[in-house]
């Protein structure tokens, strides 16, 4: 088989996809986190790797702020990438909520200079309480995205895990805490940590939630549903390779395939399997753009728990 690339196309599968966007699936999962947001809950989502957590995220961010609360993004995977300190980082959220919030130059320039002897997490803490929410009088919603805390040992995520303990105990005390909440994105989390919040798991795409990927199927394939089914077979609904295989049926299918001619009654479920086989599967690391499969096998090889039972796997 050849495939001849066809330009145009409709599908996502690099980087988050706004909520707007036609080929982004609502899961349970959007109504539950909001609520709980709402509702001035502690929530942490997880999920593998390219599920949707940072999609789901800016979407959350997006409806919040439409009811006036103030969110604010950060992320930790600089610190995972070694990019900048621990330090930098706790730095860089202080620096974010100032900006967020408007807050004075000068006063937090006088801060600074007084708390430079505590520990990073403690001037955030103290920032918090300190100057934060004495100057703000809206709900507080901090996202963390990039949690992954079982791949490094004595993990600076500890700290934030701590902090979010703090706050969380002392709402009881300190009713200014309760206007704030945290969320966090990523692959593990600490059982310990768990405890405090309400637990949300990404899913893989069902049949009821895929409706809108069929769409882009028409005009290309006869059978959009037969051939939805078929991508959902080879792809268990992760999110990824679900786009992903939808673009290249996208992407590959001419319009001689629509014809009178013997092409058009080709298989259309052979088709699915065949584009799957030479797109994805054979020859995969040089396919592999942007980067998953590799991404899992770095998982899997770095693993320093129990590496072969993982390889066996």
């Amino acid at each position: 088989m050849t495939a001849a690339q066809n330009i145009k196309y409709k599908y996502q599968f690099q980087g988050p996809i706004d909520f707007r966007n036609p080929t982004y699936l609502n899961r349970e999962i959007d109504g539950e986190l909001l609520a709980a947001l709402k509702g001035g809950n502690f929530c942490y989502v997880l999920g593998s790797l390219h599920s949707g957590k940072t999609s789901l995220m800016l979407k959350a961010i997006e409806l919040l702020k439409a009811e006036n609360y103030v969110c604010v993004a950060l992320d930790f995977t600089k610190v995972k990438n070694n990019l900048i300190s621990v330090e930098e980082w706790y730095e860089g959220a202080i620096l974010e909520l100032e900006t967020v919030f408007d807050l004075s130059k000068k006063s937090i320039d006088l801060w600074w200079s007084q708390k430079e002897y505590i520990s990073a997490v403690e001037r955030l803490i103290v920032f918090i309480e300190d100057v934060l929410l004495p100057n703000a009088q809206e709900k507080i919603v901090i996202f963390i995205d990039g949690i992954d805390d079982d791949r490094y040992l004595n993990s600076p995520l500890e700290d934030i895990f701590a902090l979010i303990e703090y706050c969380h105990l002392e709402k009881s005390k300190n009713i200014k805490l309760q206007r704030l909440t945290f969320a966090l994105f990523g692959e593990s989390i600490p059982e310990d940590i768990q405890k405090l919040g309400k637990s949300l798991q990404l899913k893989n795409f069902d049949w009821k939630q895929v409706p809108p990927l069929i769409k882009g199927l028409e005009g290309k394939v006869k059978n959009q549903e037969a051939v939805m089914g078929e991508i959902l077979y080879w792809t268990e609904g992760q999110p990824f390779l679900t786009q992903k295989v939808c673009k290249l049926v996208e992407n590959y299918v001419g319009d001689s395939y629509l014809g009178n001619g013997a092409e058009s009654d080709r298989d259309e479920a052979g088709l699915v399997e065949d584009l799957v086989k030479i797109c994805v599967i054979e020859k995969w690391e040089s396919q592999d753009e942007p980067p998953h499969l590799i991404r899992i096998g770095d998982r899997l090889r770095g693993e320093q728990k129990n590496p072969q039972s993982l390889l066996q796997l």
